[in-house]
């Protein structure tokens, strides 16, 4: 179930800043402008359906008042003329006189290629249940057009007008606010879009550059990024980024310094131990000679010892013999 959205989502990540905003700022404006146009039509489908509801209502009760005289005298000839002359009006696609009980009296349409013909027929309409006992005028929607139950009255109910009134004006005019709507959308989001994307590419422009700064900073050789007038943050974030780097620069030479400086003691100390072995060497050689010499000297002694002791023994003998 999450496959969609988790493709989705990847997508959407692996776009650019500026792609994404302007994606954003397409969707924002169609929705608002989709929106906008919506409550438009609809605002003003009801204020023409109102205007239409209250013509259909005046004409109805205009033909409704002339024609209940000739009701009266059964004139149906005039009431026959009558209805073919407010048929003329161009919303009028229907007029149908009927007697209280349903019977038609008089009856004339209008076709989808607008010829007008009168309607013979006795076969009786089955009047509404809302009709009964009521002697106001009653409007009904329909399918793309309003049906006006308009009474017939002298002291009483003679009879009804039914008059079918054409609502397609109200959808052509709605069709064409959704045009011109869409016309507005797709004007705003090329003209938006063309603005935004000028704008964030510069601004985006700044920011890859910075990117690909930040990613060279591991060779902390101390460059700068030059200060463009850009907006605030990415004044911000150059300055940022700038001192990074000569901060990592000072950190690397003194790492090189110390390097340096240990190199150099390194070096002295292989000195000083090649110098103290070659004194440890001499002076080992010194000792073994003297070591030798007290070695000499001992033999000397000893031989010089036994001497006295045979001298000593031979002057023993001489003076035992005297």
């Amino acid at each position: 179930m999450l496959k969609p959205f988790e493709s989705l989502r990847k997508w959407w990540v692996g776009l650019h800043l500026h792609v994404q905003l302007t994606l954003l700022s397409a969707l924002i404006i169609a929705v608002t402008l989709f929106a906008s146009g919506y409550l438009s039509a609809t605002k003003q489908s009801n204020r023409a359906l109102d205007n239409m509801r209250e013509s259909a209502l005046a004409l109805s009760k205009n033909i409704a008042t002339t024609g209940a005289s000739q009701i009266v005298y059964g004139d149906f000839a005039t009431l026959e003329q009558l209805l073919l002359k407010f048929i003329e009006f161009p919303e009028v696609h229907g007029l149908t006189i009927m007697d209280k009980t349903g019977i038609p009296l008089g009856s004339v349409r209008r076709n989808a290629e607008g010829k007008v013909t009168v309607v013979y027929s006795i076969e009786r309409i089955e009047l509404p249940a809302f009709l009964e006992g009521s002697d106001e005028a009653i409007t009904v929607m329909q399918s793309h057009q309003l049906r006006v139950w308009q009474p017939i009255m002298a002291s009483t109910v003679l009879g009804w007008l039914q008059l079918d009134y054409d609502l397609s004006s109200i959808e052509n005019s709605r069709a064409s606010i959704w045009r011109d709507s869409l016309f507005t959308v797709i004007v705003a989001i090329v003209f938006n879009l063309a603005v935004l994307m000028l704008i964030l590419r510069l601004q985006t422009k700044a920011l890859i550059k910075a990117s690909n700064f930040a990613r060279k900073l591991y060779k902390m050789d101390g460059s700068q990024l030059d200060i463009m007038p850009d907006s605030r943050e990415v004044n911000m974030l150059t300055l940022a980024l700038n001192r990074t780097s000569q901060t990592l620069h000072q950190q690397n030479e003194n790492i090189l310094q110390t390097n340096r400086e240990l190199v150099t003691s390194a070096q002295q100390l292989t000195v000083a131990k090649t110098n103290l072995e070659e004194q440890v060497k001499v002076r080992t050689s010194e000792l073994a000679d003297i070591v030798v010499q007290l070695q000499n000297e001992a033999d000397e002694r000893k031989s010089i010892s036994a001497e006295l002791e045979k001298k000593n023994a031979e002057l023993e003998e001489f003076t035992n013999a005297v």
